[in-house]
């Protein structure tokens, strides 16, 4: 006689293979996937392939929005979409000689950008922010000033302070 806890167990088990087996048993009956040995047969056919689709026709509607493309005034779409309400008297454009290199110390002040709250200098070619240790160096950035666009830097060993500017070409 089968205690419980077996008939439980054949129960389980029973609830699990009766699917199986009954999938299993009507894909017999259909006939399911047959192995084949022969050699595959194509009936497929190639694509056709037809002539190219006609070229665009350019009615006049089409015409008048290419010239009116054309005749756009390219200032209207100078800068950034986000700053097109910022005066433009403020892009100060930086080249080579603006740049600011302090022998003494071998840091190069490139740029300094940023608002009143936040600041980025661009020294020796990598961003810094105030606080920051400047790389292969005891200087470390104390300030920002990106109005008067300039930094001071001080010494970590001996305390030394220093104001480095970017030259402007105003």
């Amino acid at each position: 006689m089968l205690t419980r806890k077996r008939r439980s167990q054949i129960g389980s088990l029973m609830t699990f293979l009766a699917p199986v087996l009954g999938l299993k048993m009507v894909a017999v009956v259909i006939g399911g996937p047959q192995l084949s040995h022969g050699a595959a047969e194509s009936t497929l056919e190639p694509p056709v392939i037809g002539p190219p689709p006609p070229a665009t026709v350019i009615t006049n509607d089409l015409q008048s929005a290419i010239d009116r493309i054309v005749g756009l005034d390219v200032a209207t779409l100078d800068g950034s979409p986000m700053l097109k309400n910022a005066p433009r008297d403020d892009t100060v454009e930086v080249t080579i000689e603006d740049v600011v290199e302090d022998a003494d110390i071998e840091i190069a002040l490139q740029a300094v950008m940023g608002n009143a709250k936040t600041g980025m200098a661009l020294i020796s070619g990598r961003p810094y922010r105030v606080g920051e240790n400047i790389a292969k160096s005891s200087w470390r950035v104390d300030a920002i000033d990106h109005v008067a666009r300039s930094i001071v830097i001080v010494n970590g060993d001996t305390g030394e302070r220093r104001t480095l500017s970017v030259k402007t070409s105003r």
